[in-house]
Order: C-alpha cells, then sequence, then structure tokens
C-alpha cells in the first residue's frame, strides 16, 4: 500500500490510534466541515460542495504538489452572443471543458466534462471567466472519481451538518462503515497490515487536522490557478 507522508520530515502519517494512513483510506474518508461550502439551489435547497481551491488543496496534501497532473484534453465554446441586460449590452458565453488528472505515482488517471458561463460588458473578460469556469467544474467532476474526500460523497447524503470536524472524526468514521461493508474487518485484520513496518514510532506524528496538512511525497503537477 501507498502512506500519507507529513511534509516536513517525510514520515509516515500516523492517525490517533497509532496506524498509518494509507492514500486509499484518507481518500475514502469524507470531507471536512471546513473544506466544504454551501450555496442556494432548487426548490429552496442548500448545496453543499467544494471549491476548486479546495480541491487542488486536498490533491496536493494527499498526492504531493508534485504528485499529480492537470491535462487540459479539450474546450469549446458553445455560446458567444451579445444581449441586451438591464439597459446594457452584454456578452454571454459559454464553455466546456474535458480534463484527465493523473496520479504521476501509479498512473492512474480519472477524466470528467464541466461546464462554465460568464456574462460581461467585454467579451474577452467573458471568454476567460466561461472558460476559466468551465475547466475548473471539470477538474472537480474528474477529481471526485478518486474518493469520497474529493466530493464523490457529496453525491450521496453527506452535507454540511452531517460532515467530520477533524480528520480524525472522518478516519473513525470510515472504520465504522467499512466494517459494516461486505469486505467487514478482513483487510484490518490480516497479519500484512497488522506487521506492516513504518519506521521508528517516536519519528510518526499524530494527525492534527488544525494545523498539519497531509502530503504524498510522489513525483508532478500543474495546478489550476484559482
Amino acid at each position: 500500500p501507498e502512506y500519507v507522508l507529513n511534509p516536513t520530515d517525510k514520515t509516515v502519517l500516523m492517525d490517533h490510534k497509532g496506524r498509518p494512513v494509507t492514500v486509499d483510506r484518507i481518500l475514502a474518508t469524507k470531507p471536512l466541515k471546513s473544506e466544504l461550502l454551501t450555496r442556494p439551489g432548487p426548490g429552496g435547497r442548500q448545496l453543499t460542495y467544494l471549491s476548486g481551491e479546495t480541491v487542488s488543496r486536498i490533491l496536493n496534501d494527499i498526492f504531493g504538489f508534485d504528485g499529480w497532473h492537470l491535462q487540459i484534453i479539450k474546450t469549446e465554446q458553445i455560446v458567444c452572443a451579445q444581449e441586451e441586460k438591464r439597459g446594457s449590452k452584454m456578452w454571454v458565453v459559454a464553455y466546456t471543458a474535458h480534463v484527465r488528472i493523473t496520479h504521476r505515482n501509479s498512473g492512474t488517471f480519472k477524466e470528467d466534462l464541466g461546464a462554465g458561463d460568464s456574462s460581461d460588458r467585454h467579451m474577452p473578460t467573458a471568454v476567460q471567466h466561461a472558460m476559466k469556469a468551465s475547466i475548473t467544474d471539470a477538474m472537480k467532476r474528474a477529481a471526485r472519481h478518486f474518493g469520497d474526500k474529493l466530493g464523490n460523497s457529496l453525491y450521496g447524503n453527506t452535507n454540511m451538518k452531517s460532515a467530520p470536524d477533524t480528520l480524525s472524526e472522518a478516519l473513525d468514521l470510515y472504520d465504522r462503515e467499512r466494517a459494516k461493508s461486505k469486505f467487514g474487518d478482513a483487510c484490518s485484520n490480516s497479519p500484512a497490515v497488522q506487521n506492516v513496518i513504518v519506521g521508528p514510532k517516536n519519528n510518526a506524528s499524530p494527525i492534527e487536522p488544525k494545523n498539519r496538512s497531509t502530503h504524498v511525497n510522489q513525483p508532478a503537477q500543474n495546478v489550476l490557478p484559482p
């Protein structure tokens, strides 16, 4: 398995129970309450989401700043028209984007599509904002295929109220849900996991989600600007 490393000394990150934190395990946890935002949705509902900036930061924390790569495969302008709005002429522009996110260490990649629109009195500004919005939307949609931590759980019943406050709570919640799954606790009880060597215990740091970020030392990345 691949382990999450502390960015300062490259030791394996240990959870609050003294167990090494694997990349798979942290990707399967729910986003923290502090990582989530809300906005008004249809029917008076509140929609919970991750911002593009937060998704980039989580990818850096887990894979390493040089451990993932964003490839913009295609962008396409689907609307570019001038309309009368509130007594002035505005350019309305919409784009779609197709992106791929690659985990460089394993070569695993995820792809998805996104869309974005913008309106402005100046066409270049509307084009810029719409294109950036479509790429950010596609990046977030592609990232969520890596696991619940990157937004996949937001398509289910995760919301601001049910989100964990700390990484320790998120890991405990994942462990409980995992124990109830068809796999049970077979993996956590296997000799391979129990006997894994993670280096000297006094070099391993407990999880401190309020002031410590996690980081896997992997190989490469071009980060989308916020």
